[in-house]
């Protein structure tokens, strides 16, 4: 039979196990999510992305409802509203910096 001291060794070592196995599997989350932002390529290369000018001017970082950028002008023209033709069009460069908060996402 186990001793109490035994079990705590062994909760230790699981508990610095399940550490390394998070801290590994977060790094692959920040892998995934860094391929899929630079458009496979593991790393922080910046993508172009379209916006409003509008919300770019008056909105971008300030919005709490968020703002809505597209991956080409097309798709902006298509799902923008009748102020898109006043505002303009705005290209923007974005870049993954770092995960702050990993999801619970599971990768198959």
């Amino acid at each position: 039979m186990p001793t109490i001291t035994s079990l705590h060794l062994e909760i230790a070592r699981l508990r610095r196990e399940n550490e390394r196995l998070r801290a590994q599997r977060d790094a692959l989350l920040s892998q995934s999510i860094e391929s899929r932002a630079t458009g496979g390529t593991v790393g922080m290369q910046p993508v172009s992305v379209f916006m409003d000018k509008g919300d770019w001017d008056d909105e971008i970082g300030v919005a709490a409802d968020g703002n809505t950028v597209f991956p080409t002008i097309q798709a902006l023209k298509e799902h923008s509203g009748p102020g898109l033709i006043e505002h303009g069009i705005v290209e923007v460069e974005m870049r993954l910096l770092r995960v702050v908060e990993p999801g619970t996402m599971r990768l198959v």
